[in-house]
């Protein structure tokens, strides 16, 4: 995979080339690397096929980390209780969830001016991208592709 920080080399667009190639579309190569590790990261796999798009993750590792235990929480808590204590356990809306989105947000406006931002690749669970989408400006174009939701 390449690093966020150096751009493609010439070899990184032979190598993408030879997937397409060898395998016959964009789309082909792409379920090849899934296939031969479904453990690949949507990142990695945009990187190997499309070498010259820049990429980062823009989510921060820490928030991230909160959302999992928060979604685990929830899942693990019964439909009554959370009926009972709904404020605490309303995944979608809750406080944390705000912050995450808010530090998302500055992050990939960072990357988009450094990068140039013609476009945005979306990846991510539902009601996080739903809240996200929710919040771009309306010249921002982009594509949603969802994840289940805790992965």
């Amino acid at each position: 995979m390449l690093s966020d920080e150096r751009p493609p080399t010439p070899m990184d667009e032979e190598r993408s080339a030879d997937l397409v190639r060898v395998h016959g579309s964009f789309e082909a190569a792409v379920e090849h690397l899934y296939r031969r590790n479904p453990d690949n990261k949507f990142s990695t796999v945009l990187r190997c096929v499309f070498p010259q798009i820049p990429t980062r993750c823009v989510e921060d590792p820490e928030l991230r980390r909160r959302a999992d235990e928060l979604y685990h929480r929830c899942l693990a808590v019964s439909h009554d209780e959370k009926l009972r204590a709904l404020p605490e356990y309303d995944f979608d809306n809750h406080p944390m969830h705000l912050e995450r989105d808010k530090e998302f947000l500055c992050r990939l406006f960072a990357f988009w001016e450094e990068a140039g931002g013609k476009a945005v690749v979306l990846h991510g669970g539902r009601s996080h991208l739903d809240r996200i989408v929710g919040q771009l400006p309306p010249d921002v174009r982009f594509i949603q592709m969802e994840t289940e939701e805790g992965q």
